[in-house]
């Protein structure tokens, strides 16, 4: 039995190995042990990065964590997963940051944040959030509109959402709430 367990141990200060590096490696990995998938029938594959306080708030090591336990397709959905963890993993990055008031080193992750997943209308929002604190209202409010066009529901939170009180007054911000 074929047991595929990949694992990378990375401390937070080793910054040249970061995620976006260890997602080419993971592909060029997956793309030379592509095998028959019925030799994988009932076989481990999982993919599993850890990374010093790197799970959600800080809390844990266990960065990514996804399992293809019984796909067809083991290696192909493994690398849909692994883009979507990378989202999640930057997008969780960003917002810690930006919790710590540290949102010009959060706007970079929210970028490609929102670069991986440009259709999420609440990564979009949480994007247009560091946008405003980062004193970019035109982009902030650019933004805010094609995520509250994804997602209607959006408004109503955005009127009463403290992150966002410095476009109360603005009329671009009113007739996106509308």
């Amino acid at each position: 039995m074929l047991c595929l367990e990949i694992h990378w141990l990375i401390k937070r200060e080793q910054s040249s190995l970061g995620l976006s590096s260890i997602g080419i490696l993971m592909r060029y990995y997956f793309y030379r042990l592509r095998i028959n998938s019925n030799q994988l029938l009932g076989a481990n594959r999982r993919c599993l990065l850890v990374k010093e306080n790197a799970g959600y708030g800080g809390y844990t090591d266990r960065a990514i964590d996804i399992r293809v336990d019984d796909n067809p397709e083991p290696f192909k959905e493994l690398g849909r997963l692994l883009n979507y963890a990378q989202m999640n993993y930057s997008w969780n990055e960003a917002w810690t940051l930006f919790t710590q008031k540290k949102y010009q080193e959060a706007l970079p992750l929210m970028e490609r944040t929102a670069k991986l997943a440009p259709e999420n209308p609440e990564v979009l929002y949480d994007f247009a959030v560091i946008q405003l604190s980062t004193g970019e209202k035109e982009a902030a409010i650019k933004t805010l509109d094609k995520a509250v066009s994804l997602n209607p529901k959006l408004k109503q939170q955005a009127v009463g959402d403290n992150d966002l009180k410095d476009l109360l007054s603005d009329p671009e911000f009113q007739k996106i709430v509308k």
